[in-house]
């Protein structure tokens, strides 16, 4: 039964250590995407062409942020998962104790 602890517990480390990575290289991206609309805004562009690049520009910062935060709670759920499925050796024989008295209890 421990193995099982073990498995679910690195599988929920490599799932958050992705998710981590995920989310740094769209932090990445967002930062990019802004720096991108700065510039835009300093331009000297007609400002209706400008206005029109800015908003695609803030529509792709919100796809950004909506999927960070996605991500945020994927690892939030991973980690709840992560605990509720760690058993302690003390649960796993309580467990086989209780599932022995209750056969003896059929017999």
């Amino acid at each position: 039964m421990q193995v099982s602890s073990i498995a679910s517990s690195s599988t929920a480390y490599n799932s958050m250590n992705q998710s981590s990575t995920s989310i740094t290289a769209l932090e990445k991206q967002k930062q990019q995407l802004q720096n991108q609309m700065e510039k835009v805004k300093a331009s000297k562009e007609d400002e209706d062409k400008k206005q029109k690049e800015i908003q695609q520009l803030e529509k792709q910062i919100q796809q950004i942020e909506s999927e960070i935060q996605r991500l945020q709670g994927n690892n939030s759920n991973s980690n709840v998962q992560q605990t509720s499925s760690a058993r302690t050796p003390l649960e796993d024989t309580v467990e086989i104790s209780e599932e022995g008295r209750l056969l003896n209890q059929g017999l």
